[in-house]
């Protein structure tokens, strides 16, 4: 997407309802994204569906470094299904969230062990990883009641995580492939 953003989402076509509810006749894409500055931020988690996709780009678009921070948007399972597994690759990581994301995060994932591993997020704070700097907007109930969205001031992009639903597959894939 850019020379520090990564799209790291994929599609996933075999559903033919999300939630077992909304039909998706197109499919469904499961949007995560990394940020490769001085400090490496990954957007967001993805749904177990493409778990091994997901984890096969964090480790190819970090190539070597190592993650510092997770932002947590949204806690509904095709947002956040594989924070465990993504802190068990990368336990270094600082997972970034509102109280109650991380209140949820305990109820979800209930022996996932974060003591020293947390920054809670209030209105308008903000986290400076070198160049980017992002602010954290608080959207409780917009979908669901934790649900965070994150600017980045330098790049002007809103990360907007469960705020507004596409249920389809992206048509054309902002990302590079990797293999």
């Amino acid at each position: 997407m850019s020379d520090t953003l990564w799209y790291l989402g994929s599609s996933d076509r075999r559903l033919a309802k999300f939630e077992n509810c909304h039909p998706v006749p197109l499919g469904i894409s499961y949007n995560s994204y990394l940020v490769m500055d001085e400090k490496t931020v990954l957007l967001d988690t993805v749904d177990h569906a493409i778990c091994g996709y997901s984890s096969k780009n964090i480790k190819a678009v970090l190539n070597g470094r190592p993650l510092d921070y997770i932002i947590v948007n949204h806690m509904e399972p095709d947002h956040c299904a594989t924070l465990a597994e993504v802190l068990l690759r990368y336990p270094e990581a600082t997972v970034v969230g509102s109280a109650k994301t991380h209140a949820m995060i305990k109820q979800f994932f209930g022996d996932l062990n974060l003591q020293g591993k947390v920054m809670q997020v209030k209105e308008n704070d903000t986290l400076s990883t070198g160049r980017h700097n992002f602010r954290f907007i608080l959207a409780p109930m917009v979908h669901w009641p934790e649900v965070t969205v994150t600017y980045d001031e330098t790049d002007k992009i809103l990360f907007l995580r469960g705020c507004l639903r596409h249920l389809r597959c992206a048509l054309r894939q902002p990302c590079m492939r990797i293999s």
